[in-house]
């Protein structure tokens, strides 16, 4: 009860250190769980070690993530340190036909015979060595199945695929697999056979034998392409990424899925660390005045025959009280967000209890050094310096509070210009950010031939005002493209297309500054139209155009905007357009923190001045 008395005590600056804890916990959680789940990709599969991806390089061009026929599957067979080729060819769209129910599915695969040699897909029906060997077979996933037969019964029904990607047929159902894993690079409900001779886009994986020097494999490769003269006259690449590397590494055009960045994983460890120097220097620096008003009451304790452990057993019951609760506080936190979806991610009971006490032993750590520090002054020997009022001095800490409201500064006009630059890609992106936009995918050929009916009876719908069509999804990576060139220049300059109906400027408030928009007639090739973005034509048509608080806050500020300004200017150089980086974000932040800094003192000042002085001669 007594230690309970004088906990109570400072409480305001008790509760400063609780709540910023307890943040920085949950951060801790949070973070902990998302990065595991990015690390964790396509590691379920026992062979996970040994497989690579195949991409081809031409002319230094971006690097699509297929590769074209089969040109290559007679040279890697001649490879010793290859064991198995896996093809896989994605098939957009397709009508699918089950007892008589038609229905619409997209983004499925056909793989070769080696697929299921080399990845890890339990089949909970049909034969692993016997699926996928011949044409005609299909694989589903164990909820695909429920939806198509209800209950998985003895005797599958046979099924019809046909689309604009997949020649019409009844396939057979060899076998029902397990749903794929969240944290697979590439995840589907159908998996049919994919002949050996088919000329289409694949994506290759290859098995390798153990101990295979990844890159001396791709550049022999590279020399076995070249020597063979497999794509004249390019100049061709082979590139090969381990399958564990391809989500967080992996930026190839037509990926599979849409994969991570290892660079958001720098991000947040980055930030977490940062937030974490900031709440352990605020806490150390808390502690600090915590302890300089315990420092009488220890004195007295030491001048009755107390040992120093009695300080020391006070301050850990202090910092365990304070650790404890705000780890409590982090968990409640995270298992909230976790439970309800709003974090990927999630770690074991195992890993949380590492991680709490790995907090708690630092929040005890840093919460002793004061004491370390000054256990000499808990002695009372009567002199001079015991007689004077205890003060605590902020000589040793100035520079610190300096660099540590820079770090708040520069974490505040990162955040701002980070969102600035994502609104702004969001509207360039697909010419608006309006949320009431709804996108249907590849729609099979028996849609698309009566496409005209469909739209005219979506219009009939009270809550659709508009209705379009592009030939790819507005927003995603335009991946097709033409070569055009000036007059009789020589030089060709290749433009991504995107076929668009003629609406769909419109639609997305996409504004013309010059010419004028499609006419409303049919597609023909004696009358096709092109409309080209403003960039683009400056490019063809034009010549390129090289275009004390208050002095800690005033250094700190000074400290952080150049810093802040070239993190954002680097980051800002990998997009095409690019937000500016506006006065009123730096003003902004230097505010905010001086604010926060204001309004804290203003608080200890007017708890100090309206304070009982007999208070403060008993403590």
């Amino acid at each position: 009860m007594k230690f309970l008395r004088r906990f109570r005590k400072n409480s305001s600056l008790r509760m400063v250190n609780f709540v910023g804890l307890s943040i920085m916990f949950a951060c801790l959680l949070f973070s902990a769980g998302y990065i595991k789940r990015e690390l964790s990709y396509d590691r379920h599969h026992a062979h996970a070690d040994r497989i690579v991806r195949l991409t081809l390089q031409f002319n230094d061009e971006p690097v699509d993530g297929r590769v074209f026929g089969i040109a290559l599957d007679a040279l890697l067979q001649q490879i010793p340190e290859i064991e198995r080729t896996v093809k896989m060819f994605n098939v957009n769209s397709a009508m699918l036909t089950c007892q008589g129910t038609h229905r619409i599915v997209n983004d499925f695969y056909r793989a070769n015979r080696e697929f299921l040699q080399v990845f890890d897909i339990p089949l909970i029906r049909g034969n692993k060595d016997e699926a996928l060997q011949q044409r005609g077979q299909v694989l589903i996933s164990e909820s695909f199945a429920r939806q198509l037969f209800g209950e998985i019964n003895n005797e599958l029904p046979e099924i019809h695929i046909g689309g604009r990607q997949f020649e019409a047929a009844t396939l057979f159902v060899a076998g029902i697999y397990k749903d794929m894993p969240e944290t697979a690079h590439f995840r589907t409900d159908i998996l049919a056979h994919l002949p050996d001779d088919d000329r289409v886009f694949t994506y290759m994986y290859l098995l390798l034998k153990n101990q295979t020097d990844i890159k001396a494999l791709a550049q022999k490769i590279t020399a076995l392409i070249e020597e063979n003269d497999l794509f004249p006259p390019l100049k061709t690449r082979a590139l090969l990424m381990p399958l564990t590397d391809i989500h967080l590494h992996s930026h190839n055009l037509r990926e599979m899925s849409v994969n991570g960045n290892i660079h958001y994983i720098y991000l947040i460890v980055g930030a977490n660390a940062l937030l974490l120097i900031v709440v352990l220097f605020n806490l150390w620096l808390n502690v600090s005045l915590i302890f300089s008003y315990n420092r009488r009451y220890y004195q007295i304790l030491r001048l009755h025959g107390a040992r120093s452990t009695v300080v020391f057993k006070d301050e850990v019951l202090s910092a365990l009280f304070l650790g404890f609760f705000s780890i409590v506080t982090g968990l409640f936190a995270a298992y909230y967000v976790w439970s309800f979806g709003y974090l990927p991610g999630q770690i074991m009971v195992f890993e949380a209890v590492v991680l709490c006490l790995l907090f708690l032993l630092l929040v005890i750590a840093v919460s002793l050094l004061p004491a370390l520090k000054g256990i000499a002054t808990t002695l009372f020997f009567n002199t001079d310096n015991d007689l004077k009022p205890i003060r605590f001095s902020y000589a040793n800490v100035k520079w610190m509070l300096t660099v540590q409201y820079a770090v708040v500064m520069i974490v505040v006009i990162l955040a701002f210009g980070i969102n600035k630059q994502m609104n702004l890609v969001k509207e360039k992106q697909v010419g608006g950010n309006e949320r009431n936009i709804l996108v249907m995918n590849e729609q099979p050929g028996q849609v698309q031939a009566k496409y005209e009916l469909l739209r005219t009876e979506l219009l009939k719908h009270t809550a659709i005002e508009a209705v379009t069509s592009s030939f790819q999804l507005p927003g995603a990576a335009i991946r097709d493209g033409i070569g055009v060139r000036k007059g009789d220049d020589m030089d060709w300059i290749r433009l991504p297309i995107i076929v668009a109906g003629e609406d769909f400027l419109p639609f997305f408030g996409i504004r013309m500054i010059a010419g004028q928009g499609f006419s409303p007639s049919r597609y023909d090739y004696q009358t096709e139209e092109t409309m080209m973005s403003d960039r683009r034509s400056r490019q063809l048509f034009t010549e390129h155009i090289e275009e004390y608080i208050i002095n800690r806050k005033a250094l700190a500020f000074a400290v952080a905007v150049p810093c802040a300004w070239y993190i954002m200017h680097r980051w800002l150089e990998r997009f095409a357009y690019r937000t500016s980086l506006d006065w009123w974000i730096f003003a902004l932040a230097g505010l905010t923190v001086l604010l926060v800094s204001v309004v804290s003192v203003s608080l200890q000042s007017w708890r100090a001045a309206n304070q009982n002085p007999v208070d403060a001669i008993q403590r």
